[in-house]
């Protein structure tokens, strides 16, 4: 049996990994574990998750003495998946992996094509609209080399959203797409919107363009129903400009990763692992 359920959202740019006891772990297997590993005890008691982000696979070889595995991987990027699918495998071959997919969802999605929403859209909505009170739709946001902004209605229906470039992308196409705009790394608020130099006017307009346009989806979807929408965020995209939005739109840091844990948990024990 595995002792530890890893979750992994892999992303465009990055892959993020919440790691806990598995959840069949006796106490006895536990206190085992714990004198190997020799993690906070929070982390087997309790099953306090401990979160990773990786850039690349090669981060796996610090793994490979660590116990049995059971896997959840969650992907909008087939090729990094595969990536991490094909290190698992070789490094770790007693692990067994599960490749989530819409249906391990429990939400209805009522789009033109369904199977073409990403799945990372479909878990942040699904765990935001669980999050908030009930009875009331939910508007949630993921702000990562993209920004989704999604609605789900009262009955937890995802009825689709908004998607546009996010703030490391904007900054690239400018430099990309012009002769003479330099490249900026990253923006940092606050910032005046008179730009005194090159870099202060492109952070200037990037930033305050990704304010206006999250503020002005979420006004027009709030529109859309009679009731006040709970608003979830999420996405590491926020850091510049989260300050700066309503303080009653709620922030969860690991929206995605808490969704797949929940569903890792969920799953039935006499399933078959459908090993990738």
């Amino acid at each position: 049996m595995p002792t530890l359920q890893i979750v992994a959202d892999v992303g465009n740019h990055s892959t993020k990994i919440a790691i806990r006891p598995h959840r069949d772990l006796t106490i006895e297997d536990r206190h085992l574990a714990q004198s190997n590993l020799n993690w906070p005890a929070d982390f087997w008691n309790r099953r306090t998750p401990r979160f990773f982000t990786w850039q690349n696979v090669a981060e796996l070889a610090d793994w490979t003495d660590w116990p049995p595995a059971s896997w959840l991987i969650a992907s909008v990027n087939a090729r990094r998946a595969s990536e991490l699918i094909d290190a698992i495998q070789a490094v770790r071959t007693t692990d067994r992996l599960i490749s989530l997919t819409r249906q391990h969802v429990p939400i209805a999605v009522d789009v033109d094509s369904p199977d073409r929403v990403g799945i990372d859209r479909i878990l942040a909505a699904w765990q935001a609209s669980s999050l908030t009170t009930k009875h009331r739709p939910t508007i949630v946001i993921d702000s990562g080399t993209a920004v989704t902004v999604d609605f789900v209605s009262a009955k937890r229906i995802f009825q689709g959203g908004t998607i546009f470039p996010g703030i490391k992308l904007c900054l690239d196409s400018l430099q990309r797409g012009t002769a003479q705009l330099p490249q900026l790394a990253n923006a940092v608020w606050p910032i005046h919107p008179c730009g005194r130099n090159t870099e202060q006017a492109i952070a200037s307009g990037v930033l305050r363009m990704q304010l206006g346009a999250l503020q002005g989806i979420v006004n027009e979807m709030q529109q859309l129903v009679d009731q006040q929408a709970n608003v979830v965020m999420t996405g590491g995209g926020l850091s510049p400009i989260r300050q700066q939005l309503p303080a009653a739109w709620q922030y969860e840091p690991h929206l995605i990763l808490d969704a797949m844990t929940q569903i890792a948990d969920a799953e039935p024990r006499e399933r078959a692992v459908d090993t990738l």
